[in-house]
């Protein structure tokens, strides 16, 4: 996720990086709730900085 993630900011605007890492964060939180998988792969990925958040 950290390498995804890596290469999102490289070659992506701050806030489409962003706006993956929350989609992705959702997603896995799904997956949790649905027993699909025990831990999610986002649970030490930090989100990306972004002009605004900084």
């Amino acid at each position: 996720m950290e390498a995804l993630q890596a290469w999102m900011i490289e070659t992506r605007s701050a806030s489409t990086t962003l706006n993956k890492h929350k989609g992705l964060q959702q997603c896995f939180k799904w997956l949790l709730t649905e027993e699909e998988i025990d831990r999610s792969p986002m649970d030490r990925v930090r989100h990306p900085k972004t002009p605004q958040s900084d």
